[in-house]
C-alpha cells in the first residue's frame, strides 16, 4: 500500500502479487480483495518486473532453490530485504519466537550472492539496515552467539537481471 501511495502519477496499472500462507492469503483478500492478488502457490505467469522478499528467506528450509524459483520469473529487479548475511559460514539455529522455537538460517554473504549470479542475477546495490528489534537499538540482539558467528545489521540487496 505505501508503494501505490508513493507513486500517485503512473500512467501505467500496477500489479500487485502476494504468496503467503493460506492462511494470510484469506486475510488479505478480505482486506484488499481488488487491489492485491494473494496468492498460496507459485504463480503460472512470468511477467514480474520486481519481485520483492522482506524478511523472509531466513525461515525457508530450501532457500537455494527458493532463489532459484524467484530468479525463473525474469523479474528485472529482486529486492530482498532484512537478509541474515555476514562474513561465516552459513548456519541455521533456532529463534525464540514468542513461546515457539523455529529454525531461522543466516547465510555466507558471499554464498548468497553467488546463488542468484548463479541463476542469472548480479548484486547491484547492498545497504545495512537498522532497526529496532526487542528493545536494542541498531544492532542485533546476538550476545548468545560465539563472536565469529555474530552480525551487527541485516542487509538489503538489489540484484538485477544479467544482460
Amino acid at each position: 500500500m505505501t508503494l501505490k501511495e508513493s507513486i500517485t502519477n503512473t500512467k501505467q496499472k500496477i500489479n500487485y502479487t502476494i504468496l503467503e500462507l493460506p492462511e494470510i492469503c484469506i486475510q488479505g483478500r478480505d482486506l484488499h480483495k481488488e487491489e492485491i492478488d494473494f496468492l498460496d502457490t507459485f504463480p503460472n505467469t512470468k511477467d514480474f518486473q520486481l519481485i520483492h522478499s522482506s524478511s523472509a528467506i531466513q525461515y525457508i528450509e530450501d532457500w537455494q532453490n527458493l532463489i532459484k524459483k524467484l530468479c525463473s520469473f525474469n523479474a528485472k529487479y529482486i529486492l530482498m530485504s532484512d537478509v541474515f548475511a555476514g562474513d561465516f559460514e552459513t548456519f541455521v539455529t533456532l529463534q525464540n519466537y514468542y513461546s515457539n522455537k523455529i529454525p531461522h538460517w543466516f547465510f555466507n554473504y558471499s554464498h548468497f550472492t553467488n546463488v542468484f549470479t548463479q541463476n542469472g542475477y548480479d548484486l547491484k546495490m547492498r545497504t545495512f539496515v537498522s532497526a529496532k528489534r526487542l528493545n536494542y537499538e541498531d544492532e542485533l540482539p546476538m550476545n548468545n552467539f560465539e563472536d565469529q558467528n555474530k552480525l551487527k545489521y541485516t542487509s538489503h540487496m538489489l540484484f538485477v537481471k544479467q544482460n
